[in-house]
């Protein structure tokens, strides 16, 4: 199978309240467009409305323990 996408993404785009554009819909709409599918991702950021955009956009997302002083990180899939 020809796969011209990304099959993980590690978002570090530091605090949501800082980086608006970041953690936008139309973020989350364009790391769909260019996931290839089963695509992984992962984030130290917990926020609400970032699941819930990652999760309005095809990702299926849940939040696990972090590493090191971060003590919850958000994981998850593409579901092409």
């Amino acid at each position: 199978m020809d796969n011209d996408g990304i099959d993980a993404w590690f978002l570090d785009g530091f605090n949501p309240s800082n980086n608006v554009a970041m953690w936008s819909e139309d973020c989350a709409k364009l790391l769909f467009k260019l996931s290839n599918p089963q695509a992984s991702i992962a984030t130290f950021t917990v926020a609400g409305f970032v699941r819930r955009n990652l999760n309005n956009n095809g990702f299926t997302v849940k939040k696990v323990p972090g590493f090191g002083r971060k003590r919850e990180m958000t994981v998850g899939i593409v579901n092409k």
